[in-house]
């Protein structure tokens, strides 16, 4: 059960990514042009990692735990207690759709920020072009 916890881990990486996201997006570090910028960037990664480390991620575990049970039952799921046979797999569904929730909000963020960043882009370039 121990490779479960580990890959079960792994989702924290975007949450790494989201305290980073918070600093810059708060002025921890200062505002500016090139602070929007970085929150641009890394927003984008924010919506990367969540894609990646929490949306693909449980499904994975849920698949590897089921070819785990069925592929290696004696050794595996017979010898665990049944809060680890049902209730981890439970905890991973709960966390896919708080995922998928968590996600949606992210991403319309992102798409929000990326029009901003269009947006300022398209009336640089105009001034340019007045000029």
């Amino acid at each position: 059960m121990y490779f479960f916890a580990a890959i079960d881990g792994i989702c924290e990486i975007s949450t790494l990514i989201l305290t980073i996201f918070f600093i810059f997006k708060e002025g921890l570090l200062g505002k500016g042009p090139v602070i929007d910028r970085l929150v641009t960037i890394i927003g984008f990664m924010l919506w990367l990692s969540y894609l990646v480390f929490r949306v693909f991620l449980f499904p994975f575990w849920l698949y590897l735990f089921i070819i785990e049970a069925r592929d290696n039952y004696e050794e595996t799921f017979a010898v665990v207690s049944p809060v680890e046979r049902y209730l981890y797999p439970l905890s991973n569904v709960f966390l896919f759709f708080l995922s998928l929730h968590w996600m949606k909000k992210i991403t319309k963020g992102m798409v929000k920020a990326l029009n901003i960043s269009q947006h300022k882009l398209g009336k640089r370039t105009s001034t340019i072009k007045e000029q």
